[in-house]
């Protein structure tokens, strides 16, 4: 398995270091505007991402990020983990309390929320097969004569 060398090390918490800065300043102005803190953070995400600052400025982009080398290590799994931060601060900033109050309209607002698209998808995936079936059908109809 290879190692990092301190150069490595170092560019990685560099790299760590500007994402939570800028992550948490963003955050606070969010909190200051009255947004949700979370808004910041992925807007951060998207503008220090290759998205933005890897289009635009990629030297910049290349240097806080190396695409090559051992540095691979360090970053290959860091989507799995931000995902688990991202849901472990949505889950930390949910208030239980104000939810089984409203818990009927709740309740409805999550399922409806989940089983309309989910019943729309299917209704049109449905529709879609069936349209998609009876081309083919008259290709093939088409096709013998």
């Amino acid at each position: 398995m290879p190692h990092l060398t301190p150069h490595d090390v170092m560019t990685m918490f560099m790299a760590l270091a500007v994402l939570l800065g800028c992550a948490k300043l963003a955050a606070e102005l969010m909190q200051k505007i009255g947004q949700p803190s979370i808004l910041g953070e992925i807007s951060v995400g998207i503008f220090l991402g290759p998205t933005v600052l890897g289009r635009f400025r990629p030297h910049v982009y290349e240097a806080l990020f190396p695409p090559l080398g051992r540095c691979q290590l360090c970053w290959t799994p860091s989507p799995h983990w931000g995902v688990v931060f991202f849901l472990l601060t949505a889950g930390l900033e949910i208030d239980l309390r104000s939810i089984f109050r409203q818990g009927k309209s709740a309740l409805l607002v999550s399922l409806f929320g989940v089983a309309f698209p989910l019943g729309a998808g299917f209704l049109a995936a449905s529709i879609f097969l069936n349209i998609s079936v009876r081309k083919k059908e008259r290709i093939r109809s088409s096709s013998r004569c």
